[in-house]
């Protein structure tokens, strides 16, 4: 009836309705359940075969940067590994002109770590061997064999100190000949000693009161020439 009051054929009337709907979408549904079943059904596969397309995208994706990533970590190994390859042949090649062994590489890296332990002493012997080397040059007939250098604390001595007290304990070997083994010869490196800034006293050691009684015990021509044992006490540091 309303078609025939609005001239609407009745086989214009279904493209009417279809052409409502594209223009705007109903708020409500009213087709049955059973016919709206299979809809619902087939945009839940389409929902799921999206999350799944885009999940395995997104692993390709990961995939890739994962194995660009690894490359290049093993063209950085592959460079270090050259690099230190090279660097071990330069410094083989290094050790064989230079004459330098492993063995005398760990010695002079023990000398330089003994070196930095020596730097964070308070008190140094710098000054007990510049004494030391300075008697020697001039009296060349003296070979140092032993040194032994102690710092002392002022009250453990008799002598008051603004510092600790350096001692130094010589091993001489007389390198000259036995008949030059003299006591003016002893006594004459004592004074020499004893004549050096800085020194208060110069004994010599192994409780000889006098050098004739040292050459009377040492002074055996059937025997190597003796070690005369010395202390140096200079004067406390600043």
């Amino acid at each position: 009836m309303l078609l025939a009051v609005c001239g609407i054929h009745a086989r214009d009337a279904m493209a009417l309705t279809l052409h409502l709907l594209a223009w705007q979408t109903p708020a409500l549904n009213l087709a049955p359940a059973a016919i709206t079943a299979s809809h619902r059904q087939r945009r839940s596969c389409m929902r799921l075969y999206l999350a799944s397309t885009l999940t395995v995208v997104l692993t390709l994706l990961w995939s890739l940067f994962g194995s660009e990533r690894l490359d290049a970590l093993e063209r950085e190994r592959q460079m270090l590994a050259a690099r230190l390859t090279r660097e071990e042949q330069s410094y083989a090649q290094r050790s064989a002109d230079s004459g330098i062994t492993a063995a005398s590489a760990a010695r002079m890296q023990g000398i330089v770590e003994a070196a930095a332990n020596l730097r964070q002493l308070p008190h140094l012997p710098q000054r007990a061997y510049r004494i030391i080397g300075q008697a020697l040059e001039r009296d060349t007939r003296w070979e140092l064999i032993r040194l032994e250098w102690r710092s002392t604390l002022p009250e453990e001595t008799s002598v008051p100190a603004a510092g600790p007290m350096q001692s130094v304990l010589l091993g001489l070997h007389w390198s000259a000949g036995v008949e030059d083994r003299t006591p003016t010869a002893i006594d004459g490196f004592l004074a020499q000693l004893r004549s050096q800034e800085h020194v208060t006293r110069v004994t010599l050691r192994r409780a000889l009161a006098s050098p004739m009684q040292a050459l009377a015990e040492y002074n055996d021509a059937r025997h190597a020439a003796p070690m005369f044992e010395v202390e140096i006490v200079l004067e406390p540091d600043a």
